[in-house]
C-alpha cells in the first residue's frame, strides 16, 4: 500500500512537469505583433525567412561600450548604429568587403577592453637594481 501511494505521487509530479513544459512550449510558440518590427523597420523593409545574424555580436559590443549601464547602452547603441551605417556606405562607395567592417568593429571592442584593463589594473614593473660605481 505505501508503494502505491508513492507511485501515485510520482505520477502526479510527472504530470505536473509535463503540463508545465507544454505551457512553456506554447508560450514560446506564441508570437506577438512586434516580433518582426525591427526587421520591417530596418533597411530591408520586409521580413526574411532566414534568421538575421550578427545581432548578438553587436549587442555584446553595445553592452560593453555602454559600460553595462542602461543610459550608456542607449548612447553606445546610437554610436554603433552610426558605425553600421558608415560601414554600409564604405562598402558601397569604396568597395570594401563585409569582413573589413567586421574587423573594425572587433578592433573597437578589443581597444575598449584593453583600455578598461589598463585603467582598472595598474601595471608595475619590478624595480631594477643599479650597481653603484663607487
Amino acid at each position: 500500500r505505501p508503494i502505491a501511494v508513492a507511485r501515485r505521487a510520482l505520477l502526479r509530479k510527472a504530470a505536473r512537469e509535463t503540463r508545465k513544459a507544454r505551457g512553456a512550449k506554447a508560450a514560446y510558440l506564441r508570437r506577438t505583433p512586434t516580433d518582426g518590427a525591427a526587421e520591417v523597420a530596418g533597411p530591408v523593409g520586409q521580413l526574411q525567412r532566414s534568421i538575421a545574424t550578427g545581432y548578438g555580436y553587436a549587442a555584446i559590443i553595445v553592452a560593453y561600450l555602454g559600460g553595462l549601464h542602461p543610459i550608456g547602452i542607449i548612447f553606445s547603441s546610437l554610436f554603433m548604429a552610426a558605425l553600421y551605417i558608415g560601414g554600409d556606405n564604405a562598402m558601397v562607395s569604396a568597395n570594401l568587403p563585409v569582413a573589413a567592417v567586421r574587423v573594425f568593429q572587433g578592433s573597437l571592442l578589443l581597444a575598449y577592453l584593453v583600455a578598461i584593463a589598463f585603467t582598472r589594473y595598474r601595471l608595475e614593473w619590478p624595480a631594477t637594481h643599479r650597481r653603484s660605481t663607487a
